[in-house]
């Protein structure tokens, strides 16, 4: 993941001159006009090199299967900081609640289709053909209307609204049955 200079810097929990540090000794980085960016896996995979040769403060003369693991876990550690970078951003959502949160699109576009036949009866009685079509096409627009754009905040309110109903039940129940 490419972050720019501010980024990195706290990406990694150290000073803009630490970076330009690292910069002037190879830390490897990628110029857009006068931006500056930094593709984190790149980096903490430079670091550990600089480490295992021991130009970075770390232990030189390492035998190859444990540079294999610095390296290793050089990789390890960006991704995870990577993750959790992309997590604080609001750019990852919990898997079981999406889950949820498609499971209750797919029943509120089951229901629209349900609903179909029983609605469908008093709003085409009495017109013509081209006019029942034109209510059916409306009706059916509606649907593929939903399926291609959900009302995502309005489902997760409604789903958040009814876990509370679900779950105050239950502590009525208990408070009861303590009395």
């Amino acid at each position: 993941m490419d972050l720019n200079r501010t980024e990195t810097a706290e990406h990694f929990n150290i000073s803009l001159s630490t970076i330009d540090g690292w910069k002037r000794r190879g830390c490897p980085f990628r110029r857009e006009g006068r931006h500056v960016f930094f593709d984190t896996s790149a980096v903490q995979a430079w670091l550990a090199a600089r480490e295992i040769n021991g130009t970075g403060g770390g232990l030189g003369g390492a035998t190859p299967e444990l540079i294999k693991q610095r390296t290793r876990l050089a990789r390890i550690t960006a991704d995870r900081r990577q993750l959790e970078l992309e997590k604080a951003r609001g750019e990852l959502i919990n898997r079981v609640y999406a889950r949820k949160l498609w499971g209750a699109v797919m029943q509120n576009i089951v229901n629209k289709i349900s609903i179909i036949p029983a609605k469908l009866p008093p709003l085409v009685h009495g017109l013509s053909i081209p006019e029942a079509k034109k209510v059916v096409e409306k009706m059916i627009f509606e649907v593929r209307s939903e399926i291609a754009n959900p009302e995502l905040k309005e489902i997760s309110k409604i789903m958040s609204d009814n876990e509370k109903h679900v779950k105050n039940p239950k502590n009525k129940r208990a408070r009861r049955q303590k009395k």
